[in-house]
């Protein structure tokens, strides 16, 4: 469970910054090694935009709330559930990791 939730930390940290319109060598890295190929292949070709003049808010992973057990794509999967701190509030975030190997990659996030 420490492997997959350290793979949902770090990717996490990186698609925050990704969210933010921050697409520098790092945060690229970090997504093409925490993420299944499919999906950090999804995220990396079509990158965010922030309009000129908006900037969004400031956003960290202040913890994992939680991690069991589920399914993607019918194979059994880790679900965690991490709560992200921001500048002006803060929320929680689904990432579901699949095992590829012996890694576990993330191969979806979204809002809880």
């Amino acid at each position: 469970m420490s492997v997959a939730s350290l793979s949902a930390t770090r990717f996490t940290a990186a698609y925050l910054r990704y969210e933010e319109g921050v697409l520098g060598p790092a945060v690229r890295r970090s997504i093409r090694q925490f993420a299944t190929p499919d999906f950090g292949g999804q995220l990396l070709r079509a990158p965010v935009r922030v309009p000129p003049g908006s900037q969004p808010p400031r956003q960290w992973v202040a913890r994992v709330a939680a991690v069991r057990v589920g399914l993607f794509d019918g194979n059994p999967a880790l679900v965690a559930v991490l709560v992200i701190a921001a500048t002006d509030g803060g929320h929680l975030l689904r990432v579901i990791l699949s095992e590829e190997g012996s890694r576990w990659l993330v191969a979806g996030i979204g809002p809880l």
